[in-house]
């Protein structure tokens, strides 16, 4: 299957989802044991805060309305402690989806339309940031 390559895409893994009236922003790092834990109210909030987030990210891409799409997902970390990848990536990989949706750029994500997907450690980052690089592809 030959897979031409969209766009790619940096995604953070952390997101403000509420600032308090003294100006103190309340974070969510955005992995499966913090999802978990939260309450519905603070995951919506955090899906919401990620969503306008990343929007400016996908503009250029909106109405593609792809029907055959492929995501590879590459998850970089600030420093050497272990973690499991799959904690990082379901979340994210989730709310990324979601508004590339909202945004027509792929018509839906049931497996009719988004057909496969893989995730690979990246390493750790320089500078000390963490992010998650998403490539889109459109398989043939």
């Amino acid at each position: 299957m030959e897979m031409i390559p969209i766009s790619k895409y940096k995604l953070p893994l952390e997101v403000v989802y509420y600032t308090t009236k003294s100006g103190k922003e309340k974070k969510f790092r955005l992995n499966l044991n913090n999802y978990n834990a939260a309450h519905r109210r603070v995951r919506g909030l955090a899906k919401k805060a990620y969503a306008d987030l990343i929007q400016p990210l996908v503009a250029a891409d909106a109405g593609l309305a792809l029907n055959n799409v492929h995501i590879t997902y590459t998850l970089y970390v600030k420093n050497k402690r272990l973690s499991d990848l799959d904690n990082w990536i379901s979340i994210v990989q989730k709310f990324f989806l979601d508004v590339l949706v909202k945004n027509n750029i792929i018509i839906d994500d049931n497996f009719k339309y988004y057909k496969s997907f893989s995730c690979k450690f990246g390493g750790v980052t320089k500078n000390k940031s963490e992010y998650i690089e998403a490539v889109l592809y459109k398989a043939n």
